[in-house]
């Protein structure tokens, strides 16, 4: 068999690299590797390939990686880059095309979850510090708009290319070159500078390397809750984590002393801990899941750390947990599933509610709601929907 090239072509696609290793998470492009670039313990593994024989996916492996109109269609983007930086060698360059936030092409693929400007790589080089990364970052060694017909068009005119660049629908993508490079003894101090700040405020981000969690948690996050969230969504990666934050987080803006409830999904349980906890409020988290994903459930809360008295785990049947669960007074709860879950849930824990307290759904469970609220005959307070999360709240005064 041939040697094995130090080049990654990364979502190959139909875009197949006879020079390079192709790697691709879709088995139907027919890639040398079938992966996941964005999976946590991908660097070290080792894959059979039937051109190259055994390929080790090893730290410092390759000299380039070509992620040509990929990363706009990965979900976890950091954890993708993450990867490509160990897989270089020093000085090794990534070659990225994406394409131009005011592009017709940013959005017009359903499959796009982003779009890319000049600042999108800020994270990746000058501020990796808020990462994460500690040893290694990348300096961007060329960066090119590539315009589109009506682009080049302007640019036959005369027209300057800063001119052309503040036009919608001129410039097609961005093309950008990265290395990597050892981050200096300079730029460490400087960071840990810049984190004290946010490391005094949260202390819950100086994670002991000793911990188990797949990464440390970067020590300059300015949010505890969005550091949060980035963490857990390998627990649920279909589901906005974030929304469900900020509508825990409202619960205590409005002052509401009582216990978070989240039933059906331990992803939805940890965000509502981490409310509680990066907003040191009173009172209790409860997470319901089956007793299937009780062990799983455990170790995420203690990855996360978020196993102490005031995150309490009910592993089993959802209805027997709540018909009995020792909470009196609860100021929001997490629902999930669809009517036929989330039907024989609201008789059980619906009194416990507070004035004021919020019952959060799917919009598959929307109807359950709606049907409930009518056969209790509750007075109207609209439902509101919030990237897919749909919020119904209590009156603070009996009708």
């Amino acid at each position: 068999m041939p040697g094995c090239p130090v080049r990654l072509n990364i979502g190959s696609g139909r875009a197949f690299d006879d020079t390079a290793v192709n790697i691709d998470i879709q088995p139907t492009a027919a890639p040398d590797i079938v992966a996941d670039m964005s999976r946590r313990d991908l660097v070290g593994l080792t894959f059979e390939t039937r051109r190259f024989g055994p390929v080790e996916l090893a730290a410092g492996r390759f000299e380039q990686i070509v992620a040509s109109h990929v990363l706009e269609h990965v979900p976890d983007l950091l954890s993708l880059m993450t990867n490509c930086l160990a897989l270089l060698q020093d000085g090794g360059r990534m070659s990225i095309k994406v394409p131009y936030d005011l592009s017709h092409g940013a959005w017009q693929d359903p499959t796009h979850l982003r779009a890319f400007n000049e600042r999108s790589w800020l994270y990746f080089t000058g501020w990796h510090w808020q990462i994460g990364w500690e040893e290694d970052r990348f300096d961007i060694v060329d960066h090119q708009l590539v315009l589109g017909p009506e682009g080049s068009a302007l640019r036959k005119e005369g027209m300057t290319a800063e001119e052309i660049r503040q036009r919608p629908r001129m410039v097609m993508e961005i093309s950008v070159e990265l290395r990597k490079r050892r981050v200096t003894e300079e730029e460490r101090a400087a960071a840990q500078v810049l984190a004290r700040g946010h490391l005094e405020r949260f202390p819950e981000l100086a994670v002991p390397v000793t911990c188990p969690p797949v990464r440390r948690a970067p020590p300059g996050a300015a949010r505890y809750l969005d550091l949060l969230t980035a963490r857990i969504a390998e627990l649920a990666p279909e589901r906005d984590l974030a929304a469900l934050a900020m509508l825990g987080g409202l619960s205590f803006d409005d002052g509401l002393g009582g216990d978070f409830l989240a039933a059906g999904h331990v992803a939805d349980g940890a965000i509502l801990a981490g409310v509680r906890a990066s907003r040191s409020a009173p009172g209790r988290t409860w997470i319901v899941v089956p007793d299937a994903d009780a062990e799983a459930a455990r170790g995420a809360l203690e990855r996360l750390r978020l196993d102490d008295e005031a995150v309490r785990l009910l592993a089993g049947p959802a209805a027997e947990n709540l018909a009995f669960a020792p909470f009196t007074q609860l100021s929001l709860m997490v629902l999930d599933g669809d009517g036929a879950t989330v039907g024989p849930l609201l008789p059980l824990v619906f009194d416990r509610l507070l004035p004021g307290g919020v019952i959060l759904v799917t919009r598959q469970g929307a109807a359950a709601l709606t049907a409930f609220l009518t056969r209790r005959d509750i007075p109207d307070s609209p439902a509101r929907s919030t990237n897919g999360w749909i919020s119904w709240r209590r009156a603070t005064q009996p009708a």
